[in-house]
């Protein structure tokens, strides 16, 4: 059941208590699995449709078990401090490592530091 209301914004502290996970994860992980996602825009300009994950490896190992789980999971994006608004369920298409096209990426993006592209969809 989703406790949360589409457009309403949430502490960090409050998505940890009623997911589970860190509070300071993009991806906040319980017992092995993914339980949301919080996106800052400043990473991912195109969040939540398109996640640029980076190539540190917990940030690549917690992408590819979001993208293999295959489940929508509650998504958030940063507003302003402390301010997370939720965008409803999303779940993870696909995962493109492709260097051609993660270097297009980064300059869209204006990084050097993205490993892989997360394509999102909603569900609901």
């Amino acid at each position: 059941m989703n406790v949360f209301i589409e457009g309403s914004c949430y502490t960090r502290k409050q998505i940890s208590r009623r997911l589970g996970g860190g509070t300071q994860d993009f991806l906040p992980h319980s017992r092995k699995h993914v339980v949301c996602g919080c996106f800052k825009r400043k990473f991912n300009p195109n969040a939540p449709k398109e996640i640029l994950p980076g190539k540190t490896d917990n940030k690549q190992r917690w992408a590819q078990q979001f993208y293999e789980q295959g489940e929508a999971v509650p998504i958030f994006v940063k507003q302003t401090r402390n301010h997370w608004e939720y965008v409803g369920l999303w779940r993870c298409l696909n995962l493109d490592s492709d260097i051609k096209r993660v270097k297009a990426a980064n300059r869209r993006a204006g990084r050097t530091d993205v490993a892989m592209i997360l394509t999102l969809e909603k569900t609901r």
